[in-house]
């Protein structure tokens, strides 16, 4: 058999080919290294020899938006099993306090958007959604920005004049006694502000810094007199007369319900407490009067002559009390009876009477 000869350098060089080729699959193979990128909802695995985060996404074909954030950063070297993420930016609008601004951001929750974007809440703003609420695309927030502050502002506290009758001055004439002077007293107030404009004045607390000085008179008067309740009032007669009461029991009145005249007073009003009947040559009928008890009993009061009786002569009235029971307690007594001044003021003596 012939023996085929391989020359010694031809074998050299096969053997060198061999050993390069085995390098280079040794070094490729350990160098491409599985990567996972997660783009929002979208998910890639892919295997890779880019060196870079960079690379890897040149690889891919994802671009990023100016905005957009990506960890690990684009210079990080890659690693075998490397997990690439990527949040995405959208735009919402913020208004606060009127300013209107458009915002790209990455976080979903009110309160990390405005963390992010350095605005930062008081005590009192309010946020519209409120802060744990999540964004999409396209939405808006809105602040609001709250202020409380204490206002205190002066006020006058006005005086009032204080007549005093005097019986030892001649008629109508007045003697300043004191001087009045307004007092004064600091009111406080908060006030609430929202962006700017006042929304809500709220009371706090007064303080009366000085009492007002009331003006003092005296002033001289004849036929004055001041009821027990400080009433006073100008008559001009006095007269004492002897005093009944009556109801509209058909023993006082002598009359049943039903008839035409049934509570009828003579005058055609009606009978009421503050209606006297009166024997119209003494009192005339529409007479505003006075009637003051002479015993300590309470006084009837203001009344006004509306009503006559067969038994009422001379000197006599008859006071209209509603119950039957009080009406004959009252019985017969001397009362006075002040004529009031024709200038007496009905705003006056209004409600005490008739």
């Amino acid at each position: 058999m012939k023996k085929i000869k391989i020359p010694w350098f031809g074998l050299i060089v096969t053997l060198l080919f061999s050993a390069t080729l085995i390098g280079m699959l040794h070094y490729r193979t350990s160098h491409i290294k599985g990567v996972s990128i997660h783009d929002q909802k979208r998910e890639y695995h892919m295997m890779t020899y880019g060196k870079s985060v960079q690379e890897v996404l040149d690889q891919a074909g994802i671009t990023l938006g100016p905005h957009d954030e990506i960890h690990p950063d684009l210079d990080t070297l890659v690693k075998n099993e490397m997990i690439i993420d990527i949040r995405r930016a959208y735009q919402l609008t913020v208004i606060d306090q009127g300013d209107v601004y458009q915002v790209f951001t990455t976080e979903r929750i009110v309160e990390k958007i405005l963390k992010k974007e350095n605005i930062e809440l008081g005590s009192l703003d309010m946020v519209e959604p409120f802060i744990g609420a999540s964004m999409d695309a396209g939405g808006q927030i809105t602040i609001t920005r709250v202020q409380e502050l204490y206002d205190i502002q002066e006020y006058q506290i006005p005086f009032v004049t204080e007549v005093i009758f005097d019986p030892d001055l001649p008629d109508d004439e007045t003697v300043l006694v004191q001087e009045g002077q307004p007092g004064i007293k600091e009111v406080k107030l908060k006030l609430r502000y929202e962006n700017g404009q006042l929304v809500a004045r709220h009371f706090v607390d007064e303080v009366v810094v000085k009492e007002p000085i009331n003006t003092l008179k005296n002033k001289g008067v004849e036929n004055m007199f001041v009821t027990s309740r400080g009433i006073p009032f100008r008559y001009s007669k006095m007269i004492i007369c002897e005093a009944t009461a009556y109801d509209l029991s058909y023993e006082s009145c002598g009359k049943y319900p039903g008839d035409p005249a049934y509570g009828i007073t003579f005058s055609g009003t009606k009978a009421r407490p503050g209606v006297i009947a009166v024997d119209p040559r003494i009192i005339p009928l529409g007479t505003k009067v006075y009637i003051e008890s002479l015993d300590y009993t309470a006084d009837y009061g203001f009344a006004i002559a509306e009503d006559t009786g067969s038994a009422i002569k001379g000197y006599r009235v008859d006071l209209f009390i509603g119950s039957n029971r009080e009406a004959l307690r009252y019985g017969r007594r001397n009362v006075r009876v002040y004529i009031l001044d024709d200038h007496v003021d009905d705003e006056l003596i209004k409600g005490y009477g008739y």
